[in-house]
């Protein structure tokens, strides 16, 4: 009777794991945009120095031969780099930075650092442009806007990334038991 039992359990577990790790493999298997990006074709990015490691602000030549750029060259008043790398490369890296945001922003909502935020509603993953956060009505008016602010700063980062000059990214809070908008706040990399 004991062999019986133990042979389907030993069983059920093979066809437990076996269901676990198909699962897996149809996650990963999943189709995933690749890159689209050419490597004749150059793309050029501004970013603020501060985005450059220290140790090469003052050798640019060495930061491109480190990262895999074609050139870099400092700006007139020093405060920005004009990075020009392949359109392959710039693909490779906005995913990888695009991802991080992804991470990024869904941890404000899952850490407990903003109670107030329950979800995230919407996020355009194409752009970084506009995301949409449920909250907690009361809550979000006692503490303010910090959990917005921090998801604008977020897009904005991947939108340096982006090639575009128009760093612009929409965050709209809406209450989450009337679905009605609260807040629609706007950040961009002017001041304003």
């Amino acid at each position: 009777m004991k062999k019986i039992i133990s042979s389907v359990l030993i069983i059920c577990l093979v066809f437990c794991f076996a269901s676990c790790s198909k699962s897996v493999t149809n996650t990963l298997e999943q189709p995933t945009e690749a890159p689209t990006g050419n490597l004749e074709d150059t793309v050029t990015i501004r970013l603020p120095i501060t985005f450059v490691d220290s140790e090469y602000r003052d050798n640019l030549e060495g930061y491109c031969k480190k990262y895999g750029y074609n050139s870099a060259k400092l700006s007139d008043d020093g405060q920005t780099v004009e990075i020009v790398m392949n359109q392959f490369s710039n693909e490779l890296m906005k995913t990888d930075i695009g991802m991080q945001v992804l991470k990024k922003i869904s941890e404000i909502t899952d850490s407990g650092d903003y109670p107030y935020v329950k979800e995230l509603v919407k996020v355009d993953k194409d752009h970084f442009r506009e995301v949409i956060i449920s909250v907690d009505r009361k809550g979000y008016k006692k503490a303010g806007t910090s959990a917005p602010f921090m998801i604008g700063q977020y897009c904005l980062l991947y939108q340096a990334y982006d090639s575009t000059d128009d760093y612009r990214c929409e965050v709209t809070v809406v209450d989450y038991k009337t679905n009605k908008v609260i807040d629609t706040l706007v950040y961009t990399d002017k001041d304003e």
